[in-house]
């Protein structure tokens, strides 16, 4: 169990009675011995590996680390103590997770590994639900039918939204798998706060999200170009 989860840091119980071919119960009795020696913590959804000091931080060598986290200490501010919130994969989603209150004792609903690790390693961490899926290494995060099935039964006041370009048009992603759970994530939630990084404004991506009118809110460290402020106030 520990090896595998060296590999992918999380795992549902369903993966791991698959691939170990034992039942529900053998893995829940070792998971639990594994969690009372501080290996792991069971969560929501399944299991994650608890980092040691020499773990390297999450989204190290993203750019403009600065600028993230004033977008996520922002966006944080916007969360209730007992709110359920829905946060995107990313580096700046990380942010907003990593800068919820001690106080914080909501609901999380989230496809991010760093987050789920992070928030699972908290003293007193929030209620955790760990959307699980198949595993897409390039953004830490996982997508698919399991992903989709998983987020569709549940409901968030607030989605704290990330993506990799924004135009007059609308969002987009750089997967379609991706923007799949994305558009899930926005129909479970009341609200949907954009985090975008000015090199998000005028860039480029393959896969359509959505149109500029799903959006609650943006959180931004610099003033969008004059034809993306346009057409956001459209909607307001």
């Amino acid at each position: 169990m520990l090896s595998r989860l060296r590999d992918v840091r999380f795992l549902s119980i369903a993966d791991l009675t698959r691939e170990l071919a034992v039942s529900h119960m053998t893995v829940r009795r070792d998971l639990q011995l594994l969690e009372a020696s501080g290996h792991v913590r069971i969560v929501h959804g399944g299991v994650v590996l608890v980092r040691t000091g020499l773990s390297e931080p999450a989204f190290e060598a993203a750019g403009d680390a600065q600028g993230r986290t004033r977008i996520g200490v922002r966006a944080a501010e916007m969360v209730g103590d007992t709110d359920a919130v829905a946060v995107d994969a990313g580096a700046t989603p990380y942010e907003v997770a990593r800068a919820l209150p001690t106080t914080f004792q909501g609901t999380v609903i989230t496809h991010s590994v760093p987050v789920i690790q992070l928030l699972a390693e908290r003293r007193g961490p929030p209620r955790l639900v760990a959307l699980g899926g198949e595993l897409l290494p390039e953004r830490q995060a996982f997508v698919g039918p399991a992903t989709l099935d998983a987020a569709a039964q549940l409901r968030a006041r607030t989605l704290f939204l990330s993506v990799a370009a924004i135009d007059p048009r609308g969002m987009y992603s750089c997967s379609v798998a991706e923007a799949s759970v994305q558009r899930r994530l926005m129909d479970i939630a009341d609200h949907v706060v954009l985090l975008a990084g000015h090199a998000t404004f005028g860039g480029s991506a393959p896969a359509l999200l959505g149109a500029l009118d799903r959006l609650t809110a943006v959180v931004t460290d610099r003033l969008p170009p004059r034809s993306i402020a346009g057409a956001l106030s459209l909607f307001q």
